[in-house]
């Protein structure tokens, strides 16, 4: 498939109203999961980012905060996928235990499922496993989040 047919149907899959795709994860011990153990519960957002990013692309520090306003008062579950960990493996650990973030840190290189090119990028997925929102910048992220809260 062309890069810009994959690119393409990648976007078509985090379209709000569709079904998440399901994913394989890897955590910092090497041992694999998939998307669905982390889907169903509560709202989740996932966060694909590069662990070499800092400054005006680092979106963590926002994230934790959304988490702490969010998590316990509406069950906000965060997941964020390191698109380079698995290929960057010991600079991904070292910024997951610097950061030191209460949700979990997980790496794939199925970024491309989802039309994943630049970084950071945030999908918000809800209870059954659809897609609601594909916010392209943390203010989107935050007003989705607040309309969920209400």
């Amino acid at each position: 498939m062309s890069p810009v047919r994959e690119y393409a149907a990648g976007l078509e899959k985090r379209r709000p109203n569709t079904r998440y795709t399901d994913i394989l994860l890897a955590d910092t011990l090497g041992e694999y999961h998939q998307l669905h153990e982390y889907i169903g519960r509560d709202y989740v957002v996932l966060h694909f980012w590069e662990s070499w990013h800092r400054g005006e692309y680092d979106i963590l520090p926002q994230l934790r905060t959304l988490y702490n306003k969010y998590h316990t008062t509406k069950g906000l579950q965060i997941v964020s996928l390191a698109t380079d960990g698995m290929d960057n493996g010991q600079r991904w650990k070292e910024r997951v235990k610097d950061e030191q973030l209460p949700w979990p840190q997980l790496t794939t290189k199925a970024a491309g499922v989802y039309g994943i090119n630049s970084w950071p990028e945030t999908l918000v997925i809800d209870k059954n496993g659809t897609i609601i929102a594909s916010p392209q910048t943390v203010d989107e992220l935050s007003e989705t989040l607040r309309k969920i809260a209400e």
